[in-house]
This record gives C-alpha cells, structure tokens and sequence, in this order.
C-alpha cells in the first residue's frame, strides 16, 4: 500500500475512535473497544513491543517519577479516564474559543508515547483552530510520539515536541498558552510529578489561561461494607473532610508557587480527628481521588485507576474512643500523601 493511502487508511480509522471519545451517548462496551482499537493502532504505528524491558523502566527525577514507555501506554486502556479527558479538553477548547481566540494553543505536558490525548481533538478539529505543544521527558516515549505525529501526517498541528523536564521547563516568552494539560498522576496525587509539574508552569501562564484538569480533590474517608448489595462492597460512608485540592484557584488563595518558589516541599498540612462513632463499627480509612477534568466532566469513586481508593488503615485495629491523623503532601522523587497517626 502507498504512503499515502496508508496514512488516509489510519487517519480514517483514528477519526472513527475520535467520534466514539467524543460521543455524548456511549455505553461502556463500545467505549472499551474504541480504546482497544486506539491502543492496537498506536502500537502498531510506533513498533513498540508491550514485552520491551527497555521500555518498562521508569525514570526517577527530582520531582517525581516518569513511567515507563509501556506502562504510559497502558494508560489508554483506563477508558473512562480517556474518555472524559478527550471529553473535557474538546468542551475546553469551545469554552475559549468564545472569546475569539485562534489557534487556542494546547500545552500538553508529558504526553507519553501516543499524545493519547491530543491525537482525537487533532482529528476533530482543524490546525486552524487548534496548536499543540507537547512535552515528554521519556526518551523512547520522545521518539515515538514523534513517529505517531509524522506517520499520520499532523505535524501542521504542532508548534513543538520537545524532550524536556516539564516540571523545570520555561515556556517562550513570546508565546501565550490558552490551555495547560497534564495527566502525569496516579490516585491520591502518588510517585507522578502533576503537582510540581502544574505549580511550573501555571506560574507562567496568563490569568485566562484553563487548567486541565481543573481539579483533582483528595478526600478524607471512612469505606464501609454496603450490605444492601448482594455482594457487599466497600463504599465511601463517612467524609472526614478533604486533605487537598489542586486547582487554579486554590494555587492562587493558598500561595502554593511562591511556598514551591521558596524551597518549601511540604503542603496541606491537616490534621483529623475521628470520633468513636466513626470507627464503629470498623470500616477502613481512606484516601478517595475525584477528579474534575472541565465543566461537568469528571471521574468520581472507582470509575478509574486514578480515583480507586488509597486505604490506609483498618480501623478495627484501633481501640474504640477514637484518634487523630496528621497528614501532608510532600514533593520530591517519589511525591506523595504521608501520614502519622497519633493519640
């Protein structure tokens, strides 16, 4: 077959997927094999070999880890997740569009591999209306979502692709950026860099600029056993309170840069105070991820990978008059929720 042909063959196939992602009636099982479709076609676009050693090592930096080739790959299989992200950035893109703005300009920071994000907006809507930058600091992540872009003819849709630190990196001064998007996280904020990464770059952003996702919110909850199903499972019960919340307004009331700025690698210190009625009967305590990607996009309770509950403790092994949990997030090579219990 042709080069071209072949890449008309592809495009057409990616459209396809495109329009089920971006479907507002979509039940659970064509949406799972339009991601499996997404992932086939990529794998096979860029060679790469789910068994590649290589490609499974993850990177270690200063403010967090950077998956794996592979394992980011994996990412597009969480279907949910894919979708209310492609969802939530398209719904993004016409919410700034209203104010007359062309190209809306897309900084897109650790894209992985395949750009499993931008790649359907870039088949939804034209290089005039849309402009990416794409960040990835994984070498082989780099070269393959650079084969990804040139094999399917959409380099008019790029500004750049660079390899770069995105949590160090300093945008163009000449540039201005409509929309940030970045989805290097794992529950409860862990391991990934999103938060420094986040703090970078929206501290060089313009106030209208979007963030996506607008919010990711960890919350403080009691799961207990849900008897009224047949099987029953473990459902939030009892909200302690929320531990943290990473949006732009809470960037600005908090002074999160200027603390990140000053060497500061600790934030949201809370302390909670459990009662006797919340630890009986026993149930487990835990940490539960919503995430708002725009407007009423959102991934709630186990809907994905990235909001299946943090557990971390049982509380049947404490004794009945209660405690009090002191928490914090911390910033570093492996950032993360810590925690210490206390009388």
């Amino acid at each position: 077959m042709k080069t071209s042909a072949k890449r008309e063959n592809l495009v057409k196939k990616l459209r396809s997927i495109a329009a089920v992602l971006l479907d507002k009636h979509l039940d659970d099982a064509r949406l799972q094999s339009a991601c499996s479709d997404f992932k086939s076609l990529l794998l096979t676009i860029t060679g790469l070999s789910m068994d590649d050693s290589a490609g499974r090592a993850d990177i270690i930096l200063e403010n967090g880890k950077a998956l794996g080739t592979v394992w980011a790959a994996t990412c597009i299989d969480d279907f949910i997740r894919t979708k209310r992200f492609v969802s939530g950035l398209a719904k993004a893109i016409k919410s700034q569009e209203k104010f007359g703005r062309k190209p809306i300009h897309i900084l897109y920071a650790g894209c992985g591999p395949f750009a499993t994000l931008a790649l359907p907006i870039m088949l939804h809507f034209s290089a005039a209306d849309v402009q990416f930058s794409l960040l990835e600091i994984n070498p082989l992540s780099f070269e393959k979502v650079k084969k990804v872009i040139a094999t399917l003819g959409l380099e008019p849709y790029l500004k750049r692709v660079e390899l770069v630190d995105a949590s160090t990196y300093r945008i163009p001064k000449d540039e201005a950026v409509d929309i940030l998007l970045s989805e290097t996280m794992q529950r409860a904020l862990s391991e990934e860099p999103q938060v420094p990464i986040v703090l970078n770059l929206w501290r060089q952003l313009s106030q209208e600029a979007l963030l996506i996702p607008e919010s990711i919110c960890l919350e403080l909850s009691i799961l207990k056993p849900n008897h009224s199903e047949a099987v029953p499972q473990m459902r939030p019960s009892i909200s302690l309170g929320t531990i943290a919340t990473l949006s732009a307004e809470e960037i600005i009331q908090s002074n999160l840069i200027q603390q990140w700025e000053n060497g500061q690698t600790r934030f949201w210190e809370n302390t909670f105070q459990l009662s006797e009625a919340d630890i009986k009967p026993p149930g487990q305590l835990a940490v539960l991820t919503e995430i708002r990607v725009f407007g009423e996009e959102r991934i709630t309770f186990n809907q994905s990978g990235l909001t299946t509950p943090l557990i971390l403790s049982d509380l049947s092994a404490f004794a009945p008059q209660g405690l009090c949990l002191k928490c914090w997030y911390e910033i570093g090579n492996m950032p993360g929720l810590h925690y210490t219990f206390m009388p």
